[in-house]
């Protein structure tokens, strides 16, 4: 069982690349320092560059790509650096929240755990590790030349566009792991409020104080775990809106690649698989980010659940009663989602979207693809 304490040695990974800002894991104070601006305003400044000089390095130098190809592809690279840009902004103007939500989550903790200074395995981190070292794989196996006289398209995809996506790729992964890392913790802080809900039912003192100071309790908990969730659905607003979309675009431009341009840059089959194997990490990580969303949703349904069933062996008439029929009616009315500035709610149910939307598109370029 991951918890926050779990992420404390990633966090000075995730502040130096930018994504974090320096957080304080001893009273979780979040101080912006000159040089932590200093390097956020260089890296997205260097990225911008990377991405202006992508997009004309493609246009001038893949001329002989289709046009609705191009297009699909340049959409493709500015959702990748809208995503680590804003990352990267969010971190600077938004420091304040991600001190609030560490000692939120730390709050619970304390009140799930115990004594909150337990000794910190490396689960996350191990998880962390070796999705890089795949990433890092699979990309040394994209980026391979197609054969040993490299050309020169090879040479000019190397100085030009192919350090910018996997820098973004990079940026992408890391946003993804830390986001769904968070979402799990919360989703566990959640089952834990619900089994603490269901031990009180086996206690047999629903006349008694204490009941009632226990429903109290957890409603102190549930409200400081939808701080929580909205603490995250505005923090990770680039990544909700972000990755969805980008995940759309590359499974049209993967489609069209493999229908009309299988042949463009090798005809050997070992790099059609590590095309594929490139754009599945990042529809694996949409998936990831969708199903942990929707966990902490159904998890928020089972605990009202819970509260009716536990209604049902307490008196109507009793204080505890009235304080959980409260309680109940405070979790039907806030409702935990996520979504992505209210353009569409980030839970599993996005995946038919997704396809649909791409399947629209795929046929609406088809028909211009054809008459060109």
């Amino acid at each position: 069982m991951a918890t926050v304490v779990h992420l404390k040695p990633l966090l000075p990974i995730f502040s130096f690349i930018g994504v974090l800002p320096p957080i304080n894991f001893n009273n979780n104070c979040v101080k912006l320092t000159k040089s932590y601006i200093i390097k956020v305003s260089a890296l997205v400044l260097l990225f911008t560059i990377f991405s202006i000089a992508s997009v004309i390095a493609r246009t001038i130098f893949l001329e002989h790509r289709p046009t609705p190809y191009k297009i699909v592809d340049g959409i493709t690279t500015v959702l990748l650096w809208l995503l680590v840009i804003l990352s990267l902004i969010y971190s600077c103007i938004h420091h304040q929240l991600y001190g609030k939500l560490f000692r939120q989550l730390n709050e619970i903790h304390k009140e799930c755990h115990g004594d909150f200074r337990i000794k910190c395995p490396m689960l996350l981190t191990r998880k962390f590790i070796f999705i890089l070292i795949c990433q890092f794989l699979i990309m040394l196996w994209y980026y391979k030349p197609p054969n040993w006289m490299w050309t020169e398209r090879y040479w000019i995809g190397i100085i030009c566009y192919f350090h910018e996506e996997a820098v973004f790729h990079f940026y992408a992964t890391c946003m993804a792991f830390l986001v769904v890392s968070l979402l799990k913790i919360s989703k566990q802080d959640l089952k834990e409020l619900r089994f603490k809900l269901q031990e009180l039912r086996g206690l047999q003192i629903y006349e008694e104080r204490p009941f009632l100071n226990q429903i109290k309790s957890k409603q102190k908990t549930f409200t400081k775990l939808h701080t929580i969730t909205r603490i995250l659905n505005h923090l990770f607003i680039p990544t909700f809106l972000c990755i969805p979309l980008t995940c759309r675009t590359w499974l049209l431009q993967f489609f069209l690649y493999i229908i009309h341009m299988i042949n463009d840059y090798s005809t050997t089959v070992e790099y059609q698989l590590a095309s594929f194997c490139f754009g599945l990490m990042f529809v694996m990580v949409t998936f990831l980010i969708l199903l942990a969303c929707d966990e902490i949703m159904q998890e928020s349904k089972k605990l009202m659940i819970t509260c009716y069933d536990l209604q049902d062996c307490i008196s109507i008439y009793s204080e505890p009663y009235q304080e959980l029929q409260r309680f109940t009616e405070k979790i039907s009315k806030i409702k935990i989602k996520f979504s992505a500035l209210g353009f569409f709610e980030v839970n599993k149910g996005l995946v038919f979207p997704i396809v649909g939307s791409v399947a629209t598109y795929f046929f609406v370029i088809e028909q211009f693809w054809n008459r060109n």
